[in-house]
Parts: C-alpha cells; structure tokens; sequence
C-alpha cells in the first residue's frame, strides 16, 4: 500500500508542476506551438522507452487501434484547450476546472461503451459539476464592470471547461484501447496521434518563417522541458502505480487527480493570482467530486 500512495502522490506532483511549465511557456511562444513541442518530445522520450524496454512489434486488435487513434484525437484537442486555459488563465482555477474530467469519463463510458454505476458514482458527479459551478461562476461574479480586459479569463475558463469534456472522452476511448491493445501500445499510438495533429496545426497557423524563429526560442526555454518530463512523468508514474494497485486503480488514480490543488498553490504564490477563497472552495469541491467517484 506505501508503495501505491507514493506512485499516486508523486504523479500529483509531477502534474501540479507540469500545469505551472505549461502555463508559463506559454508566455514565450504560442500555446499551439508550446503543446506540439511539449507533445513532440514526449513522443520521442517514449519512443525511446518502447523500443529499448518493450521491444514488440507494433501489432493488435483493430477495434482497438481504432479507439486509441480516436481517443488520440480527442486528447489532443483537450490539450490544445488546456494550453489556452493556461495561457489565458488564471491559472489555478483553470487547472481545478479541466480537472473534472473523470466526471465526464464516467458519462461516456455510461452511454457509449454501458458501463454500470454505483449511487457513490452518481453523487460524485453532481458534486463535481456544483464544484465547477462554484469555481466558474464566483470568478465571472467577482468582475468589476465586466470591462473588456477581462475578456480573456473568462475565454480561458470556457476554455478550461472544453478540455475537460475533450479529455474525458479521450480517455474513455483510452481505457478501451488499453483492454484491448495493452498500455504500453495504445500510448505509444496516442502519443503520435497528439504530435502529428499538433504538427498539423503548427503549420496551418503560423508561417514557416514565424515557426522557425518560435522553434529556436522554444527549444531554449526550460518550461518547454520542464513540461514535457513531468507531463510525461507523471503518465508514466500512474500507469506503475495501477500495475501494482489491487484495488483497481482507484487509490493510486484518486492521489493523482488531486493535482489542481498543487497547482492552485503554485499559481497563488509564484504566479501571484488573487483569487476570492470562495472561487477556490469550488475547486476543492469538484476535486472531492472525483475523490468520490475514485475511492
């Protein structure tokens, strides 16, 4: 059990520290670029680890291969809101807000692949959706004239919301792929779903000129870095964890949901957010939420 509360604590703080990278790499380059670069590298990083720790031919079920690429997709496009959110800010509740997703895992799964539910599951998916509520609402209340330069927090929240829903599909489809494919193969498949669209949007919406000269001032920042190994890390840890975890998974992934708090925290003291305490009881309350529908 001491083994499975670390894994599960330090993926939560791997994943805390990775929302602060992301947030202030993107204040060097684009949050398009930040997140292909971010999702580049992890591709490469584990690459690297499946083909000198793996070693299997890349090989399965097709229904399988199916559901990674697609939940490669939506995770993508999850990321790509997560990096706005965090771009946008503020930081904090923007974190806590894209960290209710389970609550929308267990909704697909419910609809899409029938998955049964318990009262306890129900429950905390109201808790989570008042938890967001909370967090959402007092921060647009607590608005002094609605002036226009409040504009892109609130476009960062809606922003925050997307990449909940987008991850919560995605990784519905994951966890069907895992069944079938294995772990080590539906990540290695998702992760180059996530860098190839995100290679495609780079070129769609910058120049090559602008990409180049991004691409060098990127590749010197160590929040990209930063970001990439504690993203990455922190996937990696939790996927441990689960392997040792008998109880299903559910101590180990109920840790490491809690990682908004960390970057709550973090986003307070080194970023300097001023953020009404009732604003971040809601996000304690959506995280409660996804403790209920883990433990």
């Amino acid at each position: 059990m001491l083994t499975i509360l670390l894994f599960g604590v330090a993926t939560m703080t791997l994943w805390g520290f990775a929302d602060l990278f992301i947030a202030q790499s993107t204040r060097a380059v684009s949050p398009i670029l930040a997140a292909a670069l971010v999702n580049c590298l992890g591709l490469l990083l584990f690459s690297l680890y499946y083909v000198l720790m793996v070693r299997q031919p890349l090989a399965g079920d097709l229904t399988g291969i199916a559901w990674s690429l697609a939940g490669g997709v939506s995770l993508a496009v999850a990321s790509a809101c997560f990096f706005i959110a965090m771009h946008r800010g503020p930081v904090g509740i923007c974190s806590a807000i894209s960290g209710t997703y389970p609550a929308v895992t267990l909704l697909f799964a419910l609809g899409v692949f029938h998955a049964t539910v318990s009262t306890r599951q129900i429950i905390g998916v109201i808790v989570v959706m008042i938890g967001v509520s909370i967090a959402a609402g007092t921060h647009d209340s607590s608005v002094s004239g609605g002036s226009k330069s409040d504009a892109p927090q609130s476009s960062g929240l809606l922003a925050a919301l997307l990449a909940a829903c987008a991850w919560g599909v995605g990784y519905a489809m994951m966890a069907e792929s895992v069944k079938l494919l294995g772990w080590q193969t539906a990540t290695l498949l998702q992760t180059a779903v996530i860098a190839s669209c995100y290679i495609v949007a780079a070129l769609f919406f910058t120049s090559l000129r602008r990409q180049r000269s991004s691409v060098a001032v990127a590749l010197k920042n160590p929040f990209i870095l930063g970001a990439t190994i504690t993203q990455l890390g922190g996937a990696l840890l939790l996927n441990m964890g689960l392997g040792l975890d008998s109880s299903g998974g559910s101590v180990v992934v109920a840790l490491s949901a809690c990682y908004p708090l960390l970057t709550i925290v973090l986003a307070r003291f080194y970023l300097h957010e001023r953020l009404k305490p009732i604003a971040l009881a809601g996000g304690v309350i959506g995280i409660a939420g996804i403790l209920t529908l883990t433990l």
